[in-house]
């Protein structure tokens, strides 16, 4: 009877150590030991985010946060990068007028001296442009990287002289020409100060790419109405298309006033039906820089083609002579003043 409670007193002992004997088997059996997960709670994540992001590179481990599992892409580059202005060529295919002496690059331009550049310009990497677009290597030379868009923002950096550029690179933008012009025509369609001769130019890039009309229509989700309308702009008189181009939005010639026009009029009467427009709503040109030439464009008699000229020189002596400065040599423009005095002197009266 009196070894019974010492028995009893090793039984607890017994049993614990045979529990640990037992786990330690099951480990070498090959079920391991499991590994706990990081804490994942909003709070604990912040606080351990919180001690680390000032101290640690971007896309290194933080001590006790699960990493991201990695996503496949074809982007070679990601986030904003900072290059120098001549390493990112221009577009070659884009449609838009960036000239240096535009009022809207000015203003950009002032504006970013100010202030910086507030957004990147999305580009893609010369190898990736020059494998679909092989016939504009020229072009591009050494730059590593082709702007897709943010034309304007680029020319107002180099009107700036700013060093650099903010850039963000998607070669997903060159995986075929297609896909190329579609992200561009569609970046500048969608934007409402895009002029429609612009616009047309763009959408016949793309049709040259798709082959028809309707291809392009259907790329942009818009009608075949729609895209061979704006394609009909560029058979316009160039005076018109320039009209339609005007950066003063009360000089600009607005498509509604165009579709009114008949297809099949000639230059000369489309230039007539502008000079219309633009003096019914005072846009006229006054006698400053000369006298106007006497219209003859009436609906009972067509413009000759010497009266169409004179108007697309300008339609004023100052103008026109200026223009023939420009395009004739010395002795040429001497002939021509002789020619037209002679002509004056032999007038009759």
């Amino acid at each position: 009877m009196s070894e019974q409670p010492e028995q009893e007193q090793h039984a607890p002992a017994s049993g614990l150590r045979a529990r640990k004997e037992n786990a330690r088997a099951r480990n070498k059996g090959g079920r391991g030991t499991r590994e706990i997960p990081a804490p994942d709670h909003p709070r604990v994540l912040g606080q351990q985010l919180g001690t680390h992001v000032t101290a640690t590179a971007v896309g290194a481990p933080v001590a006790g946060v699960r990493p991201l599992p990695a996503v496949a892409s074809t982007t070679p580059v990601g986030g904003v990068l900072a290059q120098p202005v001549e390493n990112v060529a221009p577009n070659p295919l884009n449609t838009r007028d960036f000239g240096r002496g535009s009022s809207k690059v000015v203003e950009l331009a002032t504006s970013v001296k100010e202030c910086g550049q507030l957004q990147p310009v999305p580009v893609v990497t010369a190898a990736a442009f020059t494998k679909i677009f092989p016939e504009h290597a020229n072009t591009i030379g050494s730059a590593q990287y082709v702007q897709v868009a943010g034309g304007r923002r680029r020319a107002a950096i180099v009107l700036a002289a700013l060093p650099s550029i903010d850039v963000v690179v998607n070669d997903d933008h060159a995986t075929s020409r297609l896909v190329f012009l579609k992200v561009t025509a569609a970046e500048n369609i969608d934007r409402e100060n895009l002029d429609p001769i612009e616009e047309a130019r763009a959408l016949e890039q793309m049709v040259t790419e798709c082959g028809s009309a309707r291809a392009v229509a259907d790329e942009l989700h818009k009608t075949e109405g729609w895209v061979s309308q704006r394609r009909a702009l560029l058979r316009l008189a160039p005076e018109v298309q320039d009209a339609m181009r005007a950066e003063d939005q009360e000089r600009r010639l607005p498509l509604r006033e165009v579709r009114g026009w008949r297809k099949d009029w000639d230059e000369a009467r489309q230039i007539e039906a502008l000079h219309r427009w633009q003096r019914r709503n005072g846009l006229a040109e006054d006698d400053a820089n000369g006298p106007q030439i006497p219209t003859q464009f009436t609906k009972a008699a067509r413009p000759t083609p010497a009266a169409a000229a004179w108007r697309r020189l300008g339609g004023n002596p100052v103008a026109v002579a200026a223009k023939l400065r420009e395009a004739l040599p010395a002795d040429e423009l001497r002939q021509l003043a002789q020619e037209l005095l002679r002509e004056q002197v032999n007038e009759p009266g």
